[in-house]
């Protein structure tokens, strides 16, 4: 499946304010097999007016005979580098007035990085307001965008807010902490290589340093995609999930191990041995070397008993 291949549907519902579960779910007809998700969505009161609707980052905004047409940012990864921050709500008024909006885009630990504000118009009834945070620097990971709706005294009428993840063009989304990602590279980084993107001065040079490291390491220069680089973090993310247990699963044997080399080609696991503890057989045919681990205290902490050493020791994607 192309990563650009997407259908993009919407469903409406009348719903009366409460906190709704909305489950959304897509089978294959052939395997009959289903993901889904599911999400609590509160529905707000906007009988008092004036008040704001929820806030929809955009992915495109296209004018279409005369009226504007948005493609919604659904998956709500941002590259502000590239596109500044582009979002889109509705003011509803009873009357025609003017009111005071403001905007503000924190950290996480709700910090303020960048404020905008102005004076809009509005009519009665549903008013659209489209704004864009232009030039604005971001590191990677999450953040917050507020939308304050003030009135004549400054005071705030209503807000309502959306978290979102600033994302760099050329980086796996699966990266969203950039002094993780960094510490993450000790199974392909040197011990200089590592000190060389550490001790950085700035983030901003820290960041550089990062995607220039992975650049002298891209396989094919001449493609957009990195595979050498979605791949080794993909790892990453698939051992934090499955490995993950008394450590964080890329710190794990384990995780070491698939980082290195992939997925193996067959994995014996043996957790009701009677005269050994549990343990796991893993195995790579290319390589022709085994892997075996050791779950030494019963609470699935695996370690490894087969040294990974020399050429073994070496990335492969």
């Amino acid at each position: 499946v192309a990563a650009k291949n997407f259908n993009l549907s919407h469903r409406s519902f009348n719903l009366k304010p409460g906190t709704y579960l909305i489950r959304t779910a897509v089978m294959d007809k052939d395997s009959r097999e289903e993901i889904y998700s599911e999400n609590l969505y509160t529905v707000r009161d906007l009988s008092i007016k004036p008040s704001l609707s929820d806030v929809l980052l955009i992915a495109q905004n296209k004018v279409v005979e005369g009226s504007n047409k948005i493609i919604p940012n659904i998956t709500r990864h941002v590259f502000v580098d590239a596109d500044g921050l582009p979002f889109f709500f509705e003011v509803y008024s009873d009357s025609a007035s003017e009111v005071s909006l403001e905007y503000v885009v924190s950290n996480m630990d709700k910090e303020v990085l960048f404020q905008a504000s102005e004076i809009k118009p509005v009519q009665p009834g549903s008013n659209q307001a489209f704004f864009t945070f232009e030039d604005i620097k971001l590191n990677l990971g999450k953040y917050l965008l507020y939308v304050y709706l003030k009135d004549n005294e400054d005071q705030i009428i209503s807000y309502v807010t959306k978290s979102f993840v600033s994302r760099w063009i050329g980086v796996p989304n699966t990266i969203q902490d950039m002094d993780k990602a960094v510490e993450q590279l000790r199974y392909i980084a040197s011990p200089d290589e590592m000190d060389y993107i550490e001790e950085a001065e700035t983030d901003d040079i820290k960041s550089k340093r990062f995607i220039e490291f992975w650049k002298s390491r891209d396989p094919n220069p001449t493609n957009e995609q990195n595979q050498a680089f979605e791949e080794y973090f993909r790892r990453v993310a698939y051992t934090d999930e499955h490995f993950s247990h008394y450590v964080e699963g890329w710190r794990s044997d384990r995780g070491m191990v698939f980082i290195i080399l992939g997925s193996p080609d067959n994995i014996d696991r043996y957790p009701f041995e009677y005269d050994s503890k549990p343990y796991e057989v893993w195995q790579y045919y290319d390589l022709n070397h085994s892997f075996v681990f050791i779950d030494e205290t019963g609470f699935g902490d695996y370690r490894l008993v087969t040294p990974l050493y020399g050429d073994l020791f070496r990335y492969r994607y």
